[in-house]
């Protein structure tokens, strides 16, 4: 709307009131549900302000000046209500044009601001979608004097053309007090109302129409730009219906419902899992669940508030955030089980906490949970990784293991524990629940010593089997760049084997015909295995010099039918 050449009826309050009277009240839609809400708990200056209904968030700006700012002064009201937002004459938001036939627009306010005119577009805007020249726009705010005023563009109720209406208030707001200012408007005969803390404070009649001619509205700022909002802003509801007296008492009474919501109270944790201060998690956490005392469902669809983010404590990074909306967000009455099975860079032994908005979860009446917003109220440690266990000779297999071997920890009866010697490595193979020993030469160092399965390679060896899978092992340092090498199979008797070589690259099996195979001397029980393997020669794998790989295997040969040369279910034994 223009300042000037305007056809402004100014409708003197008393008339207006009389006129009221006369008037057809409009039936009031049972639906009390708002079309849109902005309850401004953000808590980043900058952040756009959320809409908790749908998806009409208020965009802060643009320019890090025109930021509202969170203030933790706010409205009286009897819902969880952490922040308002604070405007000082330069800060706005923008939305979605939220109104247009039938509506009720309501907002506490606390401000000292005054219009700078007598025209409604001059006054210092709550919402404000005006439109230069008379056209279907609207603007509702506070005006000279500090009362409120709303004015709109619209047709006559029996046809004729566009005018535009102002409708003004009696009782100053601008006392630096929280009120509840509402304005409703009824498209069927044109009736506007003013409120303030449910007081009727204003009426008359505008013109009718859909009042969407600008697709966008500000809160806090008009386009007309004569005057400023200052103060602070609070719960701004728009609804699509007109409501009336008593719905609007209810909502300057604090219920979060106009037809007075008997359930204020927000949804109450009972339970989280991981338990809070939860140790021993493990890193692969695969669900975090929060169990409240009455059913919930998905908050807001969008924004920080809805957010569920796992933090490490030591430097509050977050490692993982998830949307309460997402798919991996499961609801199922009270409970709310979030699914973070692809959590990746979940450390052991490490500290963490949970958080989640004031706006992911809410009751049946629209109360929200005020969320997890601290570091103390849900944290966890997870799984401290094992410790390495004892290995005195460092050949890589646990010393206590080794000491188990037959005839007192000395599998290969040279008078000295294996676990004490780098060049000796005993450990029960997984496949039989049998100890094998492994001796180099004394020069040598044993590491990555461990049986697999013939299963766990690529080529199979036909006519084969290996009952005791295949022993690999990595030699260092061999003075003569070569080793004899011993296998010692503790209670295998020797039977119709063959020493069989597999190499991995060539995918190729061989027999080891230099390689003898004998019971084991006294006092030993079992089968010796005895060949020569010279590094960089056929046996080693390995062509790095001084490094010596050796995957072997005793294979059992088949008998009668062609045999496929599996081991049977001869599992991994690594005991690097």
């Amino acid at each position: 709307m223009k300042r000037l050449g305007k056809q402004i009826t100014s409708i003197v309050c008393v008339l207006l009131l009389v006129a009221s009277a006369l008037m057809t009240s409009p039936q009031v839609n049972a639906a009390t549900d708002p079309t849109a809400r902005w309850k401004f708990d953000e808590t980043i200056t900058g952040t756009d302000a959320a809409d908790y209904i749908g998806t009409n968030h208020g965009v802060a700006g643009p320019g890090e000046g025109n930021y509202p700012v969170p203030s933790l002064d706010v409205a009286p009201v009897n819902f969880e209500n952490p922040r308002s937002a604070s405007f000082d004459g330069s800060q706005y938001y923008t939305i979605n044009n939220p109104v247009s036939t039938d509506f009720t627009i309501c907002a506490w306010v606390k401000t000292m601001s005054s219009g700078g005119g007598t025209n409604h577009w001059e006054s210092a805007p709550i919402m404000d979608a005006e439109w230069g020249g008379v056209n279907f726009d609207f603007g509702f705010g506070i005006g000279n004097g500090g009362r409120l005023m709303f004015g709109n563009g619209g047709t006559p109720v029996g046809g004729g053309g566009l005018f535009d209406t102002q409708v003004n208030g009696t009782t100053a707001v601008n006392d630096n007090q929280w009120h509840n200012v509402c304005v409703t408007r009824s498209n069927t005969d044109g009736a506007v109302k003013l409120y303030v803390d449910a007081q009727l404070d204003g009426s008359g009649i505008s013109g009718v129409g859909a009042l969407n001619v600008r697709s966008v509205a500000r809160i806090g700022w008009g386009y007309d730009g004569a005057a400023l909002f200052n103060g602070l802003i609070d719960d701004v509801r728009v609804y699509d219906v007109v409501l009336d007296e008593t719905q609007l008492q209810n909502l300057t009474d604090g219920t979060d419902d106009p037809d007075g919501d008997p359930d204020q109270n927000p949804p109450v944790i009972t339970n989280l899992s991981p338990a809070d201060n939860a140790t021993a998690v493990p890193t692969d956490l695969d669900t975090l669940t929060v169990t409240f005392d009455e059913p919930i469902v998905n908050g807001l669809p969008s924004g920080d508030l809805n957010k569920l983010v796992i933090r490490r404590a030591s430097d509050n990074v977050a490692v993982y955030t998830m949307g309460a909306h997402e798919t991996l967000v499961n609801i199922t009455g009270n409970t709310a089980v979030f699914d973070v099975a692809s959590v990746t860079g979940l450390q052991p032994g490490t500290a963490y906490y949970a958080q989640f908005g004031s706006g992911a979860f809410r009751d049946a009446a629209g109360n929200y949970h005020p969320g997890i917003d601290d570091t103390t109220t849900w944290n966890f440690t997870t799984t401290a990784a094992p410790s390495a266990p004892d290995d005195d000779d460092d050949d890589g297999i646990p010393s206590e293991e080794e000491t188990g071997v037959p005839h007192e920890g000395d599998g290969n009866n040279d008078g000295q524990p294996d676990a004490e010697q780098s060049h000796v490595a005993s450990f029960i193979d997984a496949g039989t629940s049998k100890y094998i020993t492994l001796e180099v030469d004394e020069s040598c160092e044993l590491s990555n010593v461990f049986a697999n399965s013939e299963s766990n390679h690529v080529a199979k060896d036909i006519g084969y089997n290996y009952t005791s899978g295949f022993v690999n092992f990595t030699a260092t340092g061999c003075d003569s760049g070569k080793s004899d090498v011993k296998l010692y199979y503790h209670g295998v008797a020797p039977g119709n084997v063959a020493v069989r070589k597999y190499n991995p690259n060539t995918k190729i099996y061989f027999t080891v015909n230099t390689a003898t195979i004998t019971a084991a001397p006294a006092p030993l029980s079992g089968t010796l295995v005895s060949y020569t393997v010279v590094d960089d020669g056929d046996l080693d794998i390995d062509k790095t010099p001084g490094v010596i790989v050796d995957p072997i295997g005793l294979g059992q040969l088949a008998v009668g039918v062609p045999n496929t040369g599996l081991g049977g279910d001869h599992n991994i034994r690594n005991v690097q």
